[in-house]
């Protein structure tokens, strides 16, 4: 089994800085992090997966129902 790349090398590995946008994490780190982003106005975030099938599989499991969850959370403050 292919070990864990360290974050260090997964920047390293990115050619177009995608990982600065702090995408990496838990579900929960992730999803707050992109809601943070929607709220300071970014309305389109550019997902780099290293295995694409698996992760973006996991990410609409385990990422987007979180994100969907806090955004409904803030339109229920904002109402």
């Amino acid at each position: 089994m292919e070990s864990e790349p360290s974050r260090a090398r997964l920047e390293e590995c990115n050619h177009n800085d995608g990982f600065r946008t702090g995408l990496i994490g838990t579900p929960e780190q992730i999803a707050r992090r992109i809601v943070a982003y929607q709220a300071a106005g970014v309305d389109l975030v550019l997902g780099g997966f290293l295995h694409y099938l698996e992760e973006v599989e996991q990410f609409g499991k385990k990422v987007l129902p979180i994100v969907r969850e806090l955004e409904a959370d803030e339109a229920r403050k904002a109402a």
